[in-house]
């Protein structure tokens, strides 16, 4: 189960970027810290996750990982915030992580490339298109990203 917690953050991982160090994997059953990250992101506690919600959550990553607030992230401001997370294996995932976000390929991400790498992770997260991701549609992801993934 533990694979499918970290399958999980990776695969929102172009969404919302890094979850927060309280939503790591906790290595206990059942999805803890899966849990948390929707939690964190339900705002309404509905037990889902709208794409206004996600879109928040999102909004609030990237102002939190522009470092010096000029309105884009760097792929090194993207790498160092990966890595002050504890979440980071910096190099060729967080570049690849980086290149889907950066659309125009200059090096940087605008709010408006990240609002669009979001829409597009939000899509194929909501697995039955109500316009809502539960765990259960989280855990879905994890497990395409493991049979990827080869795990």
């Amino acid at each position: 189960m533990t694979r499918l917690r970290w399958a999980a953050l990776a695969a929102v991982a172009t969404l919302a970027l890094t979850p927060p160090a309280s939503a790591q994997p906790t290595g206990r059953p059942g999805g803890g810290n899966l849990d948390t990250l929707m939690a964190q992101m339900d705002r309404d506690g509905d037990g889902a996750i709208s794409r206004s919600e996600m879109d928040d959550a999102q909004a609030e990553r990237f102002a939190s990982l522009d470092s010096d607030a000029d309105g884009r992230v760097s792929e090194t401001e993207f790498t160092e915030a990966v890595k002050e997370r504890g979440r980071g294996r910096a190099g060729d995932r967080m570049a690849q992580r980086f290149a889907r976000i950066d659309g125009d390929g200059d090096g940087y991400a605008t709010a408006a490339e990240f609002a669009e790498a979001g829409a597009a992770q939000f899509a194929r997260l909501d697995g039955d298109g109500d316009g809502l991701v539960t765990a259960d549609e989280f855990r879905a992801m994890a497990r395409r990203f493991l049979e990827q993934r080869g795990g």
